[in-house]
């Protein structure tokens, strides 16, 4: 899809980190982590479309590959796709 598409965004809606295949990841320009949003889906999509600024921080730790479960802040091979506190925001 993103190969297709101008800008490509990626929604992830899922209750914990998947692992990601790092060859998809580099084709996206940006992926979000909804976490389970329900029925507010506005909260997202009003975000991704620029009505609404954006603030996120992952709550957890996301590993790179399976072998690295579990993986915690501190641990001595700590090495994430993306460290706990990872995020950004708009606006």
């Amino acid at each position: 899809m993103c190969a297709a598409a101008k800008k490509c965004v990626v929604v992830i809606v899922s209750g914990r980190p998947l692992i990601l295949d790092l060859a998809q990841l580099s084709k996206m320009d940006g992926l979000v982590e909804a976490w389970l949003p329900g029925s507010e889906g506005e909260g997202v999509s009003d975000t991704l479309f620029g009505a609404k600024p954006y603030s996120g921080k992952l709550p957890v730790t996301w590993p790179r590959t399976l072998a690295q479960e579990p993986i915690n802040v501190g641990d001595a091979s700590y090495d994430p796709l993306y460290r706990f506190g990872y995020g950004l925001r708009t606006g």
